[in-house]
C-alpha cells in the first residue's frame, strides 16, 4: 500500500519530533541528572559537586565523573567515576542487561553510634528507614511483583578505600587496588521477598592489592596481594560451590618496633578445592593447602602475648532482650576430606618472661589431616606431623585422633630426635630450679588417650644430660621432691655412654584445669629414676655402683682440639685428631659425645688487647668482653660439630655444651668426652 502525502508529513513530523526529543535528552539530562544528585545531597545537608554526567542513550552508556562530596569541609565521599552500560535489545523481554558496571577510585566512611544507627558517606541511614516504613504504609499490600529480571556480566572495582568508624572501639581503613568479576549473574526482581535472595551468578573473582589498617595501631592488620575465586557457582544466596579458593601473600599483624620488623604471620598461598555450602546448613571442602606459612610469637616480660596489643576488648554482656543460641548441638555441619599443610619457612616462639628468653625455633613442618567431619565427630581422623627443631633437631609423629569429639580421643606414635636441651634451659630453670648444661634427646612417643583420659608413654633417652642448679635453696627443694638428690640419681641412670634412658608414663585427665605439668614431670621421672634404680643397681651394691660410675664417666675423654689464640679455624694437627674420632665414631655408632670450649686468658688478650698487662686480682670483664669470649668458645664448638656432621657423622651423637672462659694457661679449645 502507497501512503498518502498526508500520511507521509505526520510520519516525517513524528519522526523529527522523535529525533528533537531525544536530541534535548541528550543535551538537557545530564544537567537534571547532576543537578539532583546535588539537590539530593543538599537535603541530606552535604555539599555536592559533580564533574560530569555523560549519557550516550544509542551505545547505552552512563557515566558519573568527578562526584565530591563535603560535610562541612571534610569529605565525606569521592567518586572518580561510576560508568554502567546497557543493551536496548534485551528490554523488550523485560530483561535489563548490564554488561559491565566500572566504579573508579571511591573513599567513604561509615561511622555506628553506640546505639548502632550508621551513618555512610555522611548519610544517616535512620532517616532512610523512617521514610520507607511511611512509604510502605501507603502501598498496597497486593500489589503485583516487578516481572523484571537483571542480568550482570561483569564488575571492574579499582581503588577504593572504605573506613569504618565505631567510637572509640573500632577504627579501621580498607582499601583494594583492584576487584574483577567476569561471568554471568540474574536476579529476578519478581521473586524477591522470600528467605534467600533470588540470584544466579557464575563465574570468577579477582581482588587485588587488599589491606585492612588499624588507625588506632597505625599499622596493617592484615593485608594480600591477590585473592582469586574460580568456578564460582551461586544458585541461591546460601547455595554456594567453588571450585578453587585462593590468597596469595598473606600478612597479618603487621609489627612496628626498632628491633622487629615484618609482620607476626604470613602466609605464602592458601588454597581451598572444592568449596560447597549448602542451605547454610552444610559445608563440604575436598581439600585445604597452605603454603610457606611463617611466624614470629613473643611474649613479654610480664608473660603477656604481643598479639593482645592488636585485640580489641569486647564485652561479653549480652543486649537484653536477646537469646545466645546455644551451638553445642548445632545443626550446621561440615567436612573437610584433606587438609595439607606444609612450609619451608621458620615459626618461632620466644618468650621472655624466663630468663635466659626460651626461644623455640620450627621449620620444614609437614601436617596433614584425613577425614574431618562434624557429622561423626567419633570417627577416627588420620594425622600426620613431621617438623625440624632448631639446626638439627627432628619430631615426627603419625596416627589417628577424633578432634571434633566432645571428649577427645587419639591414638599416634613418633619420634624426637637430635633435640638441643640447652634450648629449653629457661623452662627447667623455672620449672624445678635448674638449669641445663649439656644435653640431648631422642625419644620414642606413644600418646594416647580415650575420652580425655590420657594413657601415653614417653621413652627418653638423654646423651650427655647435665644439669646446674641455680642456688643451694632450689637443689634442695627438687632433692626433697625427687625423694633422693637430683645428681646421685642421674649419675645412677648413666650407662657406659654417658647416656639415661627413661620410660616415663603420661596420664590424667585432659579437662583437668589444676594439672601441674612441672609437678607432673618431676613424679613421673621420680617413680621411673626410682624403678631403675631398685631394678637395677642395688643387687650390686648402691654405693659402688655410684663411684664406680662416676670414675668411669671421668676417665673417658679424649685428646682436646687446640685452637691458636683468638681463633677458631680447624688447623691440621686438630683435623688429624678429628680423624681419630671419626674412625671412632664410626666403629662404635652407639658412643654419643659432648663438645666442651674452653677459652684462657691468651684468648682474652688476643681479642681484647686492652685487658692485657691487668693484674688478675684487678681484672674486671665487662659484659661485652665476656660474651666475646663466650661466642668464640661456642663458635669453636660448633666448627668441630660441623667438621663431623661434613664427614657423614650424624649430628645427633653430638652434644655440644655451654662455653667457659678460665683465666690462666689453661686449655684453649675444645674438650671432648663420652
Amino acid at each position: 500500500m502507497i501512503l498518502s502525502s498526508k500520511a507521509l508529513k505526520w510520519f516525517f513530523r513524528i519522526l523529527i519530533s522523535i529525533i528533537v526529543l531525544l536530541i534535548l535528552i541528550r543535551l538537557f539530562m545530564p544537567v537534571m541528572i547532576s543537578s539532583g544528585i546535588v539537590y539530593w545531597f543538599e537535603k541530606q545537608q552535604l555539599n555536592a559537586t559533580v564533574e560530569e554526567v555523560r549519557i550516550d542513550l544509542g551505545e547505552g552508556l552512563f557515566s558519573i565523573n568527578g562526584l565530591n562530596v563535603l560535610r562541612d569541609s571534610d569529605q565525606v565521599l569521592n567518586l572518580d567515576q561510576l560508568a554502567v552500560s546497557w543493551s536496548w535489545s534485551d528490554l523488550m523481554d523485560s530483561v535489563v542487561s548490564i554488561p559491565v558496571i566500572k566504579v573508579k577510585a571511591v573513599s567513604f566512611g561509615i561511622d555506628q553510634s553506640e546505639k548502632g544507627d550508621l551513618v555512610i558517606a555522611g548519610i544517616a541511614l535512620s532517616n532512610f528507614s523512617k521514610d520507607s516504613s511511611s512509604q510502605a504504609s501507603n502501598v498496597d499490600s497486593e500489589e503485583e511483583p516487578m516481572p523484571w529480571t537483571v542480568v550482570l556480566d561483569s564488575l571492574d572495582f579499582s581503588n577504593f578505600n572504605i573506613c569504618y568508624r565505631q567510637q572509640a572501639i573500632y577504627d579501621y581503613c580498607a582499601a583494594f587496588e583492584k576487584l574483577g568479576w567476569q561471568g554471568g549473574f540474574q536476579m529476578n526482581l519478581a521473586d524477591i521477598g522470600g528467605n534467600t535472595i533470588p540470584f544466579f551468578a557464575k563465574g570468577g573473582v579477582e581482588l587485588d592489592g587488599f589491606t585492612l589498617h588499624s588507625n588506632q595501631l597505625k599499622r596493617n592488620l592484615a593485608s594480600f596481594d591477590g585473592l582469586r575465586i574460580q568456578g564460582l557457582n551461586m544458585q541461591t544466596s546460601d547455595s554456594i560451590a567453588v571450585d578453587q579458593f585462593s590468597v596469595s601473600t598473606l600478612n597479618l599483624l603487621d609489627r612496628v618496633s626498632d628491633e622487629l620488623a615484618g609482620q607476626v604471620t604470613g602466609f605464602e598461598d592458601i588454597q581451598i578445592n572444592g568449596f560447597t555450602l549448602n542451605g547454610l546448613q552444610s559445608l563440604t571442602i575436598k581439600e585445604v593447602r597452605v603454603i610457606n606459612h611463617e611466624a614470629l610469637l613473643i611474649t613479654d616480660a610480664d608473660k603477656k602475648l604481643e598479639i593482645e596489643e592488636w585485640l580489641v576488648p569486647v564485652s561479653k554482656q549480652e543486649p537484653d532482650g536477646v537469646e545466645v543460641e546455644n551451638h553445642e548441638n548445632g545443626s550446621f555441619q561440615f567436612a573437610i576430606e584433606k587438609l595439607d599443610y606444609h612450609t619451608d619457612k621458620t615459626i618461632e616462639y620466644r618468650d621472655n618472661s624466663l630468663q635466659p628468653p626460651l626461644m623455640v625455633n620450627l621449620n620444614g613442618i609437614q601436617f596433614s589431616l584425613l577425614g574431618l567431619d562434624s557429622s561423626q565427630p567419633g570417627q577416627n581422623s588420620q594425622v600426620r606431623y613431621s617438623a625440624n627443631y632448631g639446626e638439627h633437631g627432628k619430631m615426627n609423629f603419625e596416627g589417628t585422633a577424633r578432634p571434633l569429639q566432645q571428649k577427645k580421643s587419639f591414638n599416634l606414635t613418633g619420634n624426637i630426635k637430635g633435640l638441643d636441651l640447652r634450648n629449653i634451659s629457661a623452662i627447667t630453670r623455672e620449672a624445678i630450679g635448674h638449669s641445663i648444661k649439656s644435653g640431648q634427646l631422642d625419644a620414642k612417643l606413644k600418646l594416647q588417650a580415650e575420652k580425655n583420659e590420657l594413657d601415653s608413654e614417653v621413652d627418653l633417652s638423654l646423651y650427655h644430660f647435665e644439669l646446674k642448679s641455680v642456688s643451694a635453696e632450689d637443689e634442695e627443694k627438687i632433692n626433697a621432691d625427687f625423694g633422693i638428690p637430683l645428681n646421685s640419681s642421674l649419675s645412677l641412670l648413666r650407662d657406659s655412654d654417658n647416656t639415661i634412658r627413661l620410660v616415663i608414663p603420661v596420664t590424667g585427665d585432659l579437662d583437668n584445669p589444676d594439672l601441674d605439668a612441672s609437678d607432673a614431670i618431676t613424679k613421673a621421672t621420680s617413680e621411673a629414676i626410682t624403678a631403675a634404680i631398685i631394678n637395677y643397681y642395688t643387687p650390686f651394691g648402691l654405693v659402688y655402683a655410684v663411684g664406680g660410675l662416676i670414675d668411669l664417666a671421668s676417665a673417658l675423654s679424649f685428646e682436646p682440639v687446640k685452637f691458636m689464640a683468638a681463633k677458631d679455624s680447624i688447623d691440621v694437627t686438630a683435623g688429624k685428631n678429628l680423624g681419630e674420632l671419626i674412625k671412632l665414631m664410626n666403629e662404635r655408632p652407639g658412643v654419643h659425645l659432648t663438645l666442651c670450649a674452653l677459652t684462657n686468658s691468651a684468648d682474652r688478650q688476643s681479642l681484647f688487647p686492652e685487658t692485657a698487662g691487668i693484674p688478675a686480682e684487678e681484672l674486671k670483664l665487662t659484659a661485652e668482653q665476656q660474651a666475646g669470649l663466650l661466642a668464640l668458645g661456642e663458635n669453636r664448638s660448633r666448627n668441630i660439630k660441623q667438621y663431623l656432621t661434613d664427614r657423614k657423622i650424624d649430628a645427633s651423637r653430638l652434644i655440644i655444651c655451654s662455653a667457659e672462659h678460665r683465666e690462666g694457661e689453661g686449655l684453649s679449645g675444645v674438650e671432648i668426652s663420652i
